[in-house]
């Protein structure tokens, strides 16, 4: 589903991600905004893709195409009721964060801020970690328990951790942890 702007520049990226989906055992439809529509027609398809995937009972899942820009715009198009009695998994970050935080607000649905086609899942070196973490977290019923960071990555500062001041805020030499 594609609820946000621009379309993408590649499309090798979605090639990429309907290659991995359909290798990890799921079934790609695409929606129609996925095209290259532009501006309200986007918004349109967008909102007529997501009422469509909500009522086909065959969809377990929706997976954003990208972020950018155009979800916020989107939510007043779409009859979020219909998923009361049709849950499923939403996926996306970003942008479109905003639908997510939509569905949790008005429905209670747990969505996941998780991959995209565009630059995860279509990317043309997915990392093992995000494949294995967007499966279990997509296909498991059991809870995840525990998530670690990915093994490459530097472990998260400690107290001995040196930092340096930055501005008003404190930042740590680690380069993926973010200071609170």
């Amino acid at each position: 589903m594609g609820p946000g702007q621009p379309p993408l520049e590649d499309a090798g990226y979605l090639k990429r991600a309907q290659l991995l989906l359909t290798r990890l055992g799921f079934k790609v439809m695409l929606g129609r905004s996925v095209g290259e529509a532009k501006g309200h027609l986007r918004e349109e398809l967008a909102a007529e893709d997501f009422h469509n995937f909500v009522l086909d009972s065959r969809v377990k899942a929706l997976i954003a195409l990208r972020g950018g820009y155009g979800s916020l715009r989107l939510l007043p198009h779409l009859d979020l009721s219909l998923l009361r009695n049709r849950p499923k998994i939403f996926i996306g970050y970003s942008d479109v964060t905003a639908l997510l935080l939509a569905l949790y607000k008005t429905l209670g649905l747990v969505t996941f801020h998780g991959p995209m086609v565009c630059p995860e899942l279509g990317a043309p070196q997915l990392p093992l970690y995000t494949e294995k973490g967007f499966f279990q977290a997509s296909s498991c019923n059991a809870p995840l328990g525990t998530l670690f960071p990915p093994p490459e990555l530097p472990p998260p500062p400690s107290a001995s951790t040196p930092v340096r001041q930055k501005g008003l805020r404190w930042e740590a030499t680690c380069p993926w942890w973010w200071p609170p």
